[in-house]
């Protein structure tokens, strides 16, 4: 097929779906601010105290609504900090600290943080004596671990300073492995961002026995939960009443959504 029956082609097909693509909601989308740091691997937000957090690199940097720089600790020596999640009931900041494991901050007094905890899961690694923790994902008393080649690790945290690991969930995707970077969860179902794969949808009914769902190479764009990126450092989107934080490994923007 020569170029002039190609570009016929697509353009037949494009006439042809302009219906359905008519009958999508439109939003509105705007660009509403970009932190003023290095590039973030990780974030989360305090919607109570309006504060934000990031981690760069092994600390975390604490900025306010206005996206001003108030204060930053250090939190790996010899690590990175991968995905973080905030508990406004309780003020707990989880960081993924990735070959560290899970460290717990109390962020009670956000110029005094307190290490609460240290975790790192005890199992049989893909790659013997390598293990690291990407992403974190807190659902009422159940913590769910991106966990890279090791796919996805979930834990009981009723009781915050006896973590115990409920399972180790491993589904090999293209050429027999994975890399998860981020998880999302809510009510039994389990989002998973694989930098190789795609996203896995995960039921977590049973969290001592997750089962696969499915795969999606490319998320709809109707989501709610999205693959920010599916190769690179991806992760899931974060959401703040109508401003979503997107991290994409390469830089981080505030963007203003409505319909």
């Amino acid at each position: 097929m020569n170029s002039k029956n190609i570009i016929k082609t697509i353009l037949l097909l494009l006439l042809l779906n302009a219906p359905a693509f008519a009958a999508e909601t439109a939003k509105s989308v705007s660009f509403a601010d970009q932190w003023p740091v290095h590039t973030g691997k990780a974030i989360a937000m305090d919607s109570l105290n309006q504060l934000i957090y990031l981690g760069d690199g092994d600390s975390i940097n604490i900025l306010d609504s206005n996206l001003n720089f108030i204060s930053s600790f250090k939190v790996t020596e010899t690590s990175q900090i991968g995905g973080l999640f905030y508990s406004t009931t309780d003020n707990l900041l989880y960081i993924a600290c990735r070959t560290e494991g899970l460290k717990i901050y109390d962020l009670t007094n956000t110029e005094n943080p307190l290490l609460v905890n240290l975790y790192t899961p005890d199992f049989d690694t893909f790659y013997d004596g390598f293990q690291e923790v990407n992403g974190v994902f807190i659902d009422g008393s159940t913590a769910y671990l991106a966990m890279g080649l090791d796919f996805m690790v979930i834990l009981d945290i009723t009781n915050i300073n006896n973590l115990s690991m409920l399972s180790q969930f491993r589904y090999f995707g293209a050429f027999g492995y994975n890399y998860v970077t981020d998880v999302y969860a809510t009510g039994n179902t389990a989002f998973i961002a694989d930098a190789i794969n795609g996203l896995y949808i995960i039921d977590v009914s049973d969290p001592i026995e997750p089962d696969y769902r499915v795969l999606f190479l490319h998320p709809a764009s109707d989501f709610d939960i999205r693959c920010v990126s599916l190769h690179g450092t991806s992760g899931i989107s974060k959401q703040n009443g109508n401003h979503r934080y997107i991290n994409t490994g390469r830089t981080g923007c505030k963007l203003s959504v409505s319909s």
